[in-house]
């Protein structure tokens, strides 16, 4: 069975901070939201690994992205919790979370 509060613990220790993402209100928030959720129930033990997940039906060309690219997207961004952001095409709407 996964640990997966420790898994997305190593996520962020070895997967993120490593790739730049240094702001906390990021860190905190992919420390706590569980991946295993957005990614196909086949794959849940696989869910903190730095590779792409297929989603959706066989084909779809849909996946969850690798941990750090959505997370310092949303560095740069550098929003505020006032700021309101519509969510067009957004992955799986991980990022969004």
């Amino acid at each position: 069975m996964t640990d997966f509060a420790r898994a997305r613990e190593a996520m962020v220790d070895s997967q993120l901070l490593p790739n730049g993402v240094t702001d906390h209100r990021i860190l905190a928030v992919m420390g706590r939201l569980p991946r295993e959720r957005f990614v196909p129930e086949g794959r849940k033990g696989l869910a903190y690994i730095d590779d792409v997940h297929p989603i959706g039906e066989q084909g779809s060309g849909r996946f969850l992205a690798t941990p750090a690219p959505p997370a310092q997207l949303l560095q740069l961004a550098a929003l505020q919790h006032t700021d309101v952001t519509p969510d067009v095409g957004g992955w799986t709407g991980r990022p969004t979370a």
